[in-house]
């Protein structure tokens, strides 16, 4: 080649990458020129700054994603991992939980995807599963399943069986376990929970569909990636020849490292799978197509916000939940939708909320520290990058007739969802505050009561938080009673004791990232 016409085809190339040529070929599976087999698709989600709530964004091709609401949420009453299906009467069902050490999940239905209703709630009595009497009492992303072949539902979760410590948080991540429960109506379920798996490996995030007359789980693999096992924290694939196994090992990764909780979507046309998942915490989406759940997987370019590059596209600081096929009709009554349900609008973090997060109802008491201002950074002294140890907290606003002050202490940001940091009940009503270094012991010399952190401890643990800059809230209410609780009390437990009990409130929140 002469260099004239070498570099004249050099100038032709820069050129049609700046028109917008560059990148790979469109994705398969659109439905060009024919009428779809899918002909829309919903996703419920939720989002980074407002975690464990309900936001919508729709699609009519299965890659570009276009928010409801204007952004904000489409109901207020949801709180979990947002995860539907169309159940045995054609409505729809949503599942989630308070969080994680709430002991009940819950359900809704729905007719329109708009209105929706609560329907009932199950209980796991996780102490009794088979082969897993350790299993703590954490309920982790609860997904929900129904099989038309067989006419039941399939409600599946992550359990864990050890605490994490500052040391070693990742040990409660690598016993995480999936267990499931069935049912025909989500009204009564079976009994106990059972592991889904019969190989003893670390998984979360677990969703079941059906191609053909196989089965097939979609898992995160929850293991840590090491120079042993090189792909930990990855979207995995295992398939069985009938609904509750027994399930294959899961096959190699459809993903990267660091991605989590998959969701799947047929294409328009029905030929193709699209595969979504998370690359945490929050930070952007991945896509791998294939034309068969056995594979081969590829992964499409997208979500970069460079509009040349991108073959699929969701909005900004979207976060996991579910995504499902729905009609064009209903597509078109979302997005007329103007007057939603509960439209508040968007969570505003300088808002006092009380233990449910809803709006307080009277944040009469004013919390303060020493240590940190409101809003500030905490010191490293009181993290577990430091010595540990609790901050002093001081506070007044106290009214007439509180018999006694509790205290919680948590972590909105943390990817699991909440992580509780600290739990006690039984201070003092003329109690001013708490000194720095409160011991952690599950009684104090002055009657005041601690109980289980998710470090699985009694008393305090600092923020320890993985990545990123969390949000650690210091909670204070005041009581018109005192509570007798065990030393085992976890948050939970002392949320249901006072409710109705509570006569003031008022918190403090700081911040930390770690070095």
């Amino acid at each position: 080649m002469r260099h004239g016409n070498y570099w004249t085809a050099i100038a032709i190339a820069s050129c049609l990458v700046c028109m917008g040529w560059a990148g790979q070929p469109d994705p398969p599976g659109q439905a060009v020129g024919t009428e779809p087999v899918h002909e829309a698709y919903l996703f419920a989600h939720m989002m980074h700054q407002d975690y464990g709530r309900l936001y919508y964004c729709v699609s009519l091709d299965g890659l570009h994603w276009k928010a409801l609401n204007q952004g904000r949420r489409v109901y207020d009453d949801y709180r979990g991992h947002p995860d539907i299906c169309k159940g045995h009467d054609g409505r729809y069902y949503l599942v989630g939980n308070r969080n994680d050490s709430a002991p009940d999940i819950n359900f809704w239905v729905s007719e329109d995807l708009i209105h929706w209703q609560r329907y009932s709630d199950v209980t796991p009595d996780l102490e009794k599963a088979p082969g897993y009497g350790q299993a703590l009492q954490r309920i982790g992303a609860p997904k929900l399943f129904y099989d038309t072949g067989s006419s039941q539902y399939v409600l599946t979760w992550h359990t864990p069986h050890e605490h994490g410590t500052p040391e070693d948080p990742e040990r409660y991540w690598a016993s995480q376990r999936t267990l499931y429960l069935t049912s025909k109506d989500l009204k009564t379920f079976s009994g106990p929970p059972r592991r889904l798996f019969d190989w003893d490996m670390a998984t979360i995030d677990v969703i079941i569909r059906k191609q053909g007359d196989r089965y097939y789980a979609i898992i995160k693999d929850e293991r840590y990636p090491t120079l042993d096992w090189v792909t930990g924290k990855t979207i995995r694939i295992s398939r069985a020849p009938s609904l509750l196994g027994p399930y294959s090992k899961p096959a190699p990764p459809v993903s990267p490292n660091f991605r989590e909780a998959p969701t799947l979507i047929p294409s328009p046309n029905g030929k193709v799978w699209y595969l979504y998942y998370e690359q945490y915490p929050g930070v952007s989406y991945g896509l791998s197509v294939a034309a068969d759940l056995n594979g081969p997987w590829y992964q499409i370019s997208g979500y970069t916000f460079f509009r040349d590059w991108d073959k699929y596209a969701l909005p900004p600081e979207v976060r996991h939940g579910c995504m499902i096929p729905i009609r064009r009709s209903e597509y078109e009554a979302l997005v007329k939708q103007e007057a939603w349900p509960s439209d508040t609008g968007k969570r505003d973090d300088s808002e006092p909320r009380n233990l449910n997060g809803e709006r307080s109802r009277e944040m009469a008491i004013s919390v303060s520290s020493p240590a940190f201002d409101e809003g500030g950074m905490i010191p490293s002294k009181y993290t577990c990058d430091g010595a540990d140890i609790s901050p002093a907290l001081t506070w007044d606003g106290i009214p007439a007739g509180t018999k006694s002050i509790a205290l919680i202490s948590d972590d909105p940001d943390a990817p699991v969802g909440t992580w509780v940091h600290w739990v006690m009940w039984n201070i003092a009503p003329d109690a001013k505050g708490l000194p720095e270094h409160v011991p952690p012991r599950p009684t104090l010399p002055d009657g005041a009561r601690q109980g289980i952190s998710d470090f699985g401890r009694p008393g305090y643990g600092g923020p320890c938080p993985p990545g990123g800059t969390h949000r650690y809230y210091f909670k204070v209410y005041a009581l018109d009673t005192t509570l007798e609780l065990p030393s085992s009390t976890r948050k939970a437990d002392l949320v249901a004791a006072m409710d109705g009990h509570i006569l003031a409130e008022g918190q403090l929140m700081g911040r930390y990232s770690r070095k």
